[in-house]
C-alpha cells in the first residue's frame, strides 16, 4: 500500500486524496533554491546550463528577462523588456513576446532587445515557440506569424484564428493551437492548406503544451490531455488530478501537483511523486538532470506571496 501521508510529509486531507490516487511514492529529491526574492516570476525555460524567466513591469520598474546558473549563484537581469508576456529560447537568443505587440530578440548572454516581429495592431504577443529553424508567434487579436531564425529578415503571416488562443505550439511539421472553448486545431507549419479541428477537450481551455515521443501534451483544470502528432487523435491521459504546470525533457513529463512535483512516462497513467512541497510548483521547466519550478503563489497557509523562489530538484 502506498503511504501518501509519508510521501507528502504532512497529513493528507480527505478532499485531496482523489488527487493523488494515481501517484506512487518514489525516492524523494531535495529542493535546492536557485533564486529567491523574485517578484512574480513566470515563463520559466532552461537552455544548456542556465535558467531563464520573465518578471512583469512594476511601478517605476520595467519588465525584465532574468537568469541564473542551473548550479546556483547570483541571479541577474539580462535585459529590460517592455510588458513581457511569453518566452522561447534558441541556442543563440532569447525571444520575448510583449504586451506592446512586438516580439523581441535578446542575445543569450544579454544585451539590448531587438524587435524581431513588429506589432501591427493585433494586440499582445501571447505565445511564442521555436521549431524547425523558425520562431512562431500568436497574438491576442488572432494574428499568427513566423520568421526564419537563419536570416531574421522576412516575417510570414500565417492564417489567423478568430477566438482567444489558450495554447500554441509548433513541432516543425505542424502548428497547434487551442481556443477558450476547448477546441484543438492544427495546420501545416508553413500555413499551407486548411486548419483542421482535431477535437474538443471538454470545454476546459487547454494550456502549457509539451512534446514527448510523437505526442503533444497539455493541461487543464483537473485533466492531462494529449494529441498524437501522426494521427491527430485527441485523448485524456489523467482525469480528476489537479495539475498546475507541465513540462517535458524529452524522456518524461513533469507535473506540478497540489503538493509536489510528479513525473509521468506515457503511455503509463501512473505518476511518481519525487518532490514533496508545501505548495504547488506553479511553473515548470526540465532538462536531462533536473526539474525547475517557481514556488506557488500562496504560502503553506494559503496566504498570497509577493516574493517567490525558483528551485531545482534532481531527477
Amino acid at each position: 500500500m502506498i503511504d501518501l501521508e509519508r510521501c507528502l510529509h504532512r497529513p493528507l486531507l480527505p478532499a485531496l486524496a482523489s488527487l493523488f490516487a494515481l501517484l506512487a511514492c518514489s525516492g524523494a529529491s531535495t529542493p535546492v533554491p536557485l533564486a529567491s526574492g523574485e517578484s512574480a516570476p513566470f515563463a520559466l525555460a532552461v537552455q544548456a546550463s542556465s535558467l531563464y524567466w520573465l518578471v512583469p513591469a512594476q511601478t517605476g520598474v520595467p519588465g525584465a528577462l532574468r537568469t541564473v546558473s542551473t548550479q546556483g549563484g547570483a541571479a541577474k537581469t539580462l535585459s529590460g523588456v517592455n510588458a513581457p508576456r511569453s518566452l522561447a529560447l534558441s541556442a543563440q537568443a532569447a525571444f520575448v513576446g510583449s504586451g506592446d505587440g512586438n516580439v523581441y530578440s535578446i542575445p543569450i548572454a544579454g544585451g539590448e532587445p531587438r524587435v524581431l516581429i513588429a506589432k501591427d495592431g493585433s494586440g499582445a504577443a501571447v505565445a511564442i515557440s521555436v521549431s524547425g529553424g523558425y520562431l512562431y508567434a500568436t497574438f491576442n487579436a488572432g494574428r499568427i506569424a513566423r520568421i526564419a531564425l537563419t536570416d531574421g529578415a522576412t516575417v510570414e503571416e500565417l492564417p489567423a484564428v478568430t477566438d482567444t488562443v489558450t495554447l500554441f505550439a509548433a513541432d516543425g511539421a505542424f502548428i497547434y493551437w487551442a481556443t477558450s472553448d476547448g477546441n484543438l486545431w492544427r495546420e501545416a507549419s508553413d500555413g499551407s492548406g486548411d486548419a483542421t479541428l482535431l477535437g474538443n477537450t471538454g470545454g476546459d481551455a487547454p494550456t502549457q503544451p509539451a512534446f514527448l515521443r510523437g505526442s503533444l501534451y497539455f493541461r487543464g483544470t483537473g485533466y492531462l490531455g494529449s494529441v498524437e502528432e501522426a494521427s491527430g487523435k485527441v485523448a485524456t491521459l489523467l482525469e480528476g488530478t489537479k495539475t498546475w504546470s507541465l513540462a517535458s525533457n524529452g524522456a518524461s513529463l513533469y507535473l506540478g501537483l497540489v503538493h509536489g512535483i510528479g513525473s509521468l512516462e506515457p503511455p503509463s497513467s501512473t505518476a511518481s511523486l519525487f518532490v514533496s512541497l508545501e505548495v504547488a510548483g506553479s511553473v515548470l521547466a526540465a532538462d536531462g538532470s533536473n526539474v525547475y519550478w517557481i514556488s506557488g503563489a500562496v504560502d503553506a497557509f494559503g496566504n498570497p506571496t509577493a516574493q517567490r523562489t525558483i528551485y531545482r530538484g534532481k531527477i
